[in-house]
């Protein structure tokens, strides 16, 4: 059981009641959770999530231990498509001894848990589990390779204000759900994602009684903030569900604000896109996931 508060005293007469009630002992603050290391520096009052542990073990299992390290999760030069799936049956049988599904499964996880800068690179390997060609399985072990030369990657919490969001807390790169006719739409589509994800978030902060400003939603294509701010009718915009317009109820009541990024400073792009060395550790620099 793990325990949170910002008052140590209602911490302290919490545990005793349960003591009370249930045998129980008390193994002090958590160091590891669900695969997650847990680190703490009481002076700069910083918590890091890691998974050094977990993606050893990993490398281990899959015989990548001693593999020679990358600095991307995914390069440009690799072409991952139908038409590498194999054509013959003895390419066939060979794929069909690779373990292909338990190796994206086990890099699937440490996405889910830490590794914001897997979600590419999974999001590519998983489309191709029913038809695996060995140019597919080249890409999975780029990316083992990658976690071998990251392996002390995680998220860093705290540093800031109590109660203000300073770090990634979720994350996510999918499909839209309809069909976009214009990149405004799809960048306003996606700044409907983004907001109703900023809620949830604020509002989990004051379930915690933590104080929390207004939220800051970040978009990089100055026509969508504007569609957000201006109700008036737009004869380029009609088709676009009026359910998705609650977006400009939500910015109207000063709940969210929603500010122009940079396409330089835009982390999201490690979601959608292989990137250089250089701009990979930058967008990594930009949300708090760095190595010791």
């Amino acid at each position: 059981m793990l325990l949170a508060s910002c008052d140590k005293a209602a911490i302290e007469d919490l545990k005793k009641q349960l003591k009370g009630k249930f045998e129980m002992k008390d193994l002090g603050h958590a160091l590891r959770m669900l695969e997650m290391e847990i680190s703490r520096d009481r002076k700069r009052k910083t918590l890091k999530l890691t998974q050094k542990g977990y993606v050893n073990k990993v490398l281990e299992r899959f015989s990548m231990s001693q593999a020679k390290p990358v600095s991307t999760p995914l390069t440009q030069h690799f072409k991952m498509t139908i038409e590498n799936s194999p054509k013959i049956k003895e390419e066939v049988k060979y794929m069909e001894e690779i373990p292909y599904a338990s190796v994206v499964g086990s890099i699937m996880y440490a996405m889910v848990c830490s590794r914001s800068d897997l979600v590419y690179a999974t999001s590519m390997i998983s489309r191709f589990m029913s038809s695996l060609g060995k140019e597919h399985w080249n890409v999975v072990k780029w990316v083992l390779r990658y976690l071998k030369g990251s392996i002390d990657v995680g998220i860093l919490y705290g540093g800031g204000a109590i109660g203000e969001l300073g770090v990634v807390v979720g994350w996510k790169a999918s499909l839209q759900f309809m069909v976009a006719l214009s990149l405004r739409e799809a960048k306003y589509v996606a700044l409907i994602e983004a907001m109703k994800e900023a809620l949830w978030v604020k509002g989990m902060i004051g379930e915690l009684e933590l104080a929390q400003k207004t939220l800051v939603v970040h978009c990089d294509n100055q026509s969508a903030i504007y569609l957000t701010r201006n109700t008036m009718f737009h004869e380029r915009m009609k088709h676009i569900d009026v359910k998705l317009h609650f977006l400009r109820d939500v910015v109207s009541k000063d709940e969210v604000v929603v500010e122009k990024i940079h396409t330089n400073d835009n982390p999201t792009d490690m979601l959608t896109k292989a990137l250089t060395t250089i701009k990979s550790k930058h967008c990594l620099s930009l949300i708090n996931i760095l190595s010791n």
